[in-house]
Protein backbone atom coordinates (compact mmCIF):
# COMPACT_ATOMS: atom_id res chain seq x y z
CA UNK A 1 0.00 0.00 0.00
CA UNK A 2 1.11 3.41 -0.46
CA UNK A 3 1.35 6.77 1.01
CA UNK A 4 -2.29 7.48 -0.28
CA UNK A 5 -3.56 4.26 1.22
CA UNK A 6 -5.58 2.64 -1.64
CA UNK A 7 -7.22 5.57 -3.36
CA UNK A 8 -4.17 6.84 -5.65
CA UNK A 9 -1.38 4.42 -6.35
CA UNK A 10 0.28 6.83 -8.55
CA UNK A 11 1.32 10.61 -7.97
CA UNK A 12 0.65 11.27 -11.45
CA UNK A 13 -2.71 10.07 -11.33
CA UNK A 14 -2.99 11.75 -7.67
CA UNK A 15 -1.35 14.82 -9.84
CA UNK A 16 -3.69 14.59 -12.91
CA UNK A 17 -6.76 13.95 -10.90
CA UNK A 18 -6.38 17.24 -9.18
CA UNK A 19 -5.52 19.12 -12.45
CA UNK A 20 -8.14 18.03 -14.67
CA UNK A 21 -10.80 18.58 -11.48
CA UNK A 22 -9.52 22.38 -11.48
CA UNK A 23 -9.34 22.04 -15.24
CA UNK A 24 -13.36 21.25 -15.35
CA UNK A 25 -14.31 23.75 -11.88
CA UNK A 26 -12.11 26.56 -14.00
CA UNK A 27 -14.20 26.16 -17.23
CA UNK A 28 -17.35 25.93 -15.48
CA UNK A 29 -16.64 28.83 -13.20
CA UNK A 30 -14.98 30.77 -16.44
CA UNK A 31 -18.24 30.67 -18.40
CA UNK A 32 -20.62 31.91 -15.43
CA UNK A 33 -17.94 34.61 -14.27
CA UNK A 34 -15.98 35.73 -17.58
CA UNK A 35 -13.05 37.89 -17.08
CA UNK A 36 -12.34 36.53 -14.01
CA UNK A 37 -10.55 33.96 -13.91
CA UNK A 38 -8.17 34.48 -16.68
CA UNK A 39 -7.71 34.61 -20.08
CA UNK A 40 -6.94 32.13 -23.16
CA UNK A 41 -3.41 31.30 -21.67
CA UNK A 42 -5.25 30.43 -18.33
CA UNK A 43 -7.16 27.92 -20.73
CA UNK A 44 -4.65 26.45 -22.49
CA UNK A 45 -2.44 26.15 -19.44
CA UNK A 46 -4.76 23.91 -17.55
CA UNK A 47 -6.00 21.88 -20.92
CA UNK A 48 -2.17 21.35 -21.91
CA UNK A 49 -1.24 20.48 -18.42
CA UNK A 50 -4.58 18.21 -17.96
CA UNK A 51 -3.62 16.76 -21.10
CA UNK A 52 -0.09 15.97 -20.71
CA UNK A 53 0.05 14.62 -16.72
CA UNK A 54 -2.77 12.20 -17.94
CA UNK A 55 -0.63 11.13 -20.95
CA UNK A 56 1.88 10.28 -18.49
CA UNK A 57 0.16 8.66 -15.77
CA UNK A 58 -1.84 6.22 -18.32
CA UNK A 59 0.99 5.46 -20.80
CA UNK A 60 3.09 4.76 -17.14
CA UNK A 61 0.07 2.44 -15.77
CA UNK A 62 -0.49 0.90 -18.95
CA UNK A 63 3.26 -0.39 -18.88
CA UNK A 64 2.81 -1.49 -15.49
CA UNK A 65 -0.64 -3.15 -15.88
CA UNK A 66 -1.34 -4.07 -19.53
CA UNK A 67 -4.96 -3.25 -19.46
CA UNK A 68 -5.68 -1.99 -22.70
CA UNK A 69 -8.99 -0.43 -21.15
CA UNK A 70 -7.26 2.75 -19.86
CA UNK A 71 -7.33 3.26 -23.67
CA UNK A 72 -10.52 3.93 -23.78
CA UNK A 73 -10.63 6.87 -21.23
CA UNK A 74 -7.26 8.23 -21.99
CA UNK A 75 -7.52 9.09 -25.75
CA UNK A 76 -11.45 10.67 -26.00
CA UNK A 77 -10.17 12.53 -22.59
CA UNK A 78 -7.31 13.96 -24.12
CA UNK A 79 -8.73 14.73 -27.48
CA UNK A 80 -11.94 16.17 -26.07
CA UNK A 81 -9.39 18.78 -24.23
CA UNK A 82 -7.91 19.69 -27.15
CA UNK A 83 -10.28 20.06 -29.74
CA UNK A 84 -11.92 22.61 -26.73
CA UNK A 85 -9.41 23.84 -26.86
CA UNK A 86 -7.99 24.42 -30.55
CA UNK A 87 -11.22 24.70 -31.70
CA UNK A 88 -12.24 27.37 -29.07
CA UNK A 89 -15.50 29.78 -28.79
CA UNK A 90 -15.19 30.40 -32.47
CA UNK A 91 -16.14 27.18 -34.14
CA UNK A 92 -17.63 25.30 -30.53
CA UNK A 93 -19.38 28.55 -29.00
CA UNK A 94 -19.29 29.64 -25.35
CA UNK A 95 -21.23 26.26 -24.51
CA UNK A 96 -19.59 23.97 -26.92
CA UNK A 97 -15.75 25.15 -25.32
CA UNK A 98 -17.37 24.73 -21.69
CA UNK A 99 -19.34 21.38 -22.84
CA UNK A 100 -16.24 20.04 -24.58
CA UNK A 101 -13.95 21.11 -21.86
CA UNK A 102 -15.60 20.07 -18.74
CA UNK A 103 -16.77 16.23 -20.11
CA UNK A 104 -13.16 15.64 -21.01
CA UNK A 105 -12.07 16.60 -17.75
CA UNK A 106 -14.54 14.84 -16.20
CA UNK A 107 -13.30 11.60 -18.51
CA UNK A 108 -9.75 12.05 -17.39
CA UNK A 109 -10.54 12.39 -13.64
CA UNK A 110 -12.31 8.62 -14.33
CA UNK A 111 -9.17 7.28 -16.59
CA UNK A 112 -6.91 8.39 -13.40
CA UNK A 113 -9.10 6.77 -10.67
CA UNK A 114 -9.14 3.76 -13.52
CA UNK A 115 -5.73 3.54 -13.77
CA UNK A 116 -4.49 3.91 -10.18
CA UNK A 117 -6.85 1.18 -9.88
CA UNK A 118 -5.60 -0.90 -11.72
CA UNK A 119 -1.90 -0.08 -10.59
CA UNK A 120 -2.72 -0.86 -7.34
CA UNK A 121 -3.93 -4.20 -7.95
CA UNK A 122 -1.35 -4.93 -10.10
CA UNK A 123 0.91 -4.75 -7.70
CA UNK A 124 -0.80 -6.45 -4.79
CA UNK A 125 -1.36 -9.78 -7.16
Amino acid sequence: MNAHGDLFHSKWDLAGLGMSTACALHCLAASILPGWLGGEATHSLFAIGSAGIALVAGVQGFFQHHEFRIWNWLIPGVALLLFARLAGKDQLGEPGEVVATVLGGTILVVMHRLNSSLRYWHDKY
